[in-house]
């Protein structure tokens, strides 16, 4: 017995297939679309992954300079000194081992574009602190102990401590490199 192909209602399309040739396709150009397509998509589900990569470390830096500013304005009595800095705080500026009313407002993150030393993006941390009326002697070794904070939290949060000397400056991140400025005090 013998099988008759052409009653068959796939027997035109199996007859006029060509060597290389996909089902329904045309010469060929519907494979080449599917690879430019996927290709390009694949392209921009990378670039997109690499930012959302990118403002990730800087929303975890700053949350980290956050978290650093909170700790240098309760930092009092509790805390671990330099032995220098405890002789300073203990005989000259005693108000500072006390527990104090100073508010962390916000940090502010200002980008300062790509820096050649570093060969990262610098971005300056900027504390807005509020408290009672105090010296500017106080209120500037205050200032420095928060900024150093900030700067410990960001070099302890991405594990960056040998990178960096022991007043964490600047800190770094895998990406980015930061410093600091002199806190902006606001009034209660």
């Amino acid at each position: 017995m013998r099988l008759d192909v052409s009653r068959s209602p796939w027997a035109s399309s199996v007859t006029n297939l060509r060597p290389g040739h996909i089902y329904g396709c045309t010469g060929g150009q519907v494979p080449i679309e599917y690879l430019l397509l996927t290709g390009a998509a694949l392209l921009i589900a990378t670039l997109i992954a690499v930012q959302a990569g990118m403002q990730l470390e800087l929303m975890a830096a700053h949350s980290a300079a956050k978290t650093g500013a909170l700790e240098g304005v309760t930092t009092d009595t509790l805390a671990v000194y330099p032995a220098v800095t405890f002789e300073e705080y203990q005989n000259q500026k005693p108000v500072l081992l006390q527990p104090s009313d100073v508010r962390v407002l916000r940090v502010e993150l200002i980008d300062e574009g790509y820096n050649s030393t570093y060969g990262r993006r610098k971005f300056r941390l900027r504390a807005w602190l509020s408290g009672p009326p105090m010296e500017s002697s106080l209120r500037e070794s205050l200032s420095d102990r928060v900024n150093f904070c900030m700067r410990r939290s960001i070099s302890r949060t991405f594990r960056t401590e040998n990178l960096t000397g022991t007043y964490h400056n600047p800190a770094l991140s895998d990406h980015y490199v930061f410093t600091t400025s002199e806190a902006v005090w606001l009034p209660p």
